[in-house]
């Protein structure tokens, strides 16, 4: 499981908060599943699909370093950026435990949806338990498939390295604005939205 967010600060805190409670309104969460909500969670669909293309592209890595198609490579370069790929092909920092199965790469018009389908399904896969069906869900993506997830479950050290190079990656990329941009976040001490008129539905523990 990786690390629930980056540091912020108590306004930046405060309003990733709020923004979480409004993409989950309605649904089981809790103050402590707001809390666990990771960054790229509230970020909005333009920085979810370039991260979730790049996730996705760590996860295959092993297959893009072997690929020699280079159609198939293009399209990849595309999604995700030039340099990105470049880098990724050239990254020796991959566990030393042999990678999981190396999958066959789909036709070039079908890589992109590729590989969001597998990041998305890591990005996912990557959340505290109480939180893997209902972001997703609110997210509006498709759940994960079981042969992404039982990959995931058996290669867990190969899945945490993608997922946090993925995550690592978004980091040093400038992000658009979050869907939910609340304005004036620093107004007020109290560091829970519910003075912003937003509530879990559940008000114990996951």
């Amino acid at each position: 499981m990786l690390d629930s967010a980056s540091t912020l600060s108590m306004a930046g805190r405060r309003a990733q908060r709020v923004a979480a409670a409004r993409l989950l309104e309605g649904t089981a969460a809790d103050w402590r599943m707001l809390d666990a909500c990771p960054d790229w969670v509230t970020a909005g669909p333009p920085a979810q699909e370039a991260l979730a293309a790049y996730t996705g592209a760590c996860w295959l890595a092993d297959a893009l370093r072997a690929c020699i198609d280079g159609k198939r490579l293009a399209a990849v370069s595309e999604a995700i950026g030039s340099e990105a790929l470049h880098a990724l092909l050239k990254d020796d920092s991959a566990p030393v435990q042999p990678p999981p199965p190396r999958p066959w790469l789909p036709e070039p018009a079908d890589c992109a949806a590729h590989l969001q389908s597998c990041g998305r399904a890591l990005l996912a896969w990557s959340l505290p338990a109480s939180l893997r069906t209902l972001v997703p869900a609110a997210l509006g993506w498709a759940p994960a498939l079981e042969s992404q997830l039982h990959a995931f479950d058996s290669h867990p050290d190969w899945a945490r390295h993608a997922a946090q190079a993925g995550l690592a990656h978004a980091d040093t990329t400038p992000a658009p604005a979050r869907v939910d941009d609340v304005d004036n976040p620093e107004h007020g001490d109290d560091d829970s939205p519910a003075g912003d008129g937003l509530a879990p539905t559940s008000s114990s523990p996951p």
